[in-house]
């Protein structure tokens, strides 16, 4: 929520400079004022809705039949939302979500999804991993899927996603994550998710 004003100097390769000051009153912007539409730290279960083996808790540092194993506790304090808090996804499993409760997103501007990610899964061709959106818990979108390579994190990874074509001037927002479907291949851990956040901008009061 500041003014910003600046002129341009500019000179062509003879080294002639002209400068642009917008007529002696300057040019100018104002930075938007930065918002948190949501934040939860899963110290607390935020009473999301779980398929399949997702379960809200402290995760055991299990599993690993491929990639690496669990975490101990989560980023911030011992819990995380997980699929299978006690080791690896199963084979054959068709796909389970977790899905959050509705997020107010109408004052909202350049929303962004940010939460702390300890993932394990096979390339997507055989084993599949989501980040989805909706904005009436029926019809989804997907903002991320598991690529085509082994997906196996080792420690905890930021991961921060663009929800704005969804989320901005909405008031009702929805996020799930999808562990599957899987083959008769592989195990890994699957997902575990800690400190989610919903950030954007909003014009200054």
């Amino acid at each position: 929520c500041s003014f910003y004003y600046f002129v341009i100097n500019a000179s062509d390769v003879a080294g002639n400079m002209v400068t642009d000051d917008n007529a002696g009153i300057y040019y100018r912007f104002n930075t938007k004022e930065i918002t948190t539409a949501y934040s939860v730290d899963l110290s607390t279960n935020p009473g999301w809705s779980t398929e399949g083996q997702w379960a809200f808790g402290q995760p055991t540092g299990q599993g690993g039949q491929h990639g690496h194993p669990d975490p101990t506790s989560g980023f911030t304090g011992n819990n995380v939302y997980g699929y299978n808090l006690n080791g690896d996804y199963p084979n054959n499993s068709p796909a389970h979500s977790l899905t959050s409760t509705a997020f107010d997103c109408s004052n909202v501007s350049n929303a962004k999804l940010t939460y702390m990610r300890w993932l394990g899964v096979e390339r997507n061709m055989y084993d599949q991993a989501s980040v989805q959106i909706s904005n009436n818990g029926t019809t989804w979108n997907t903002l991320w899927m598991n690529p085509d390579i082994e997906h196996a994190d080792d420690s905890w990874v930021k991961h921060e996603l663009d929800i704005s074509d969804y989320a901005d001037g909405q008031s009702m927002v929805y996020l799930r994550w999808v562990n599957g479907a899987t083959d008769q291949g592989w195990q890994y851990c699957g997902w575990n998710i800690d400190d989610i956040v919903i950030n954007g901008t909003r014009p200054c009061s």
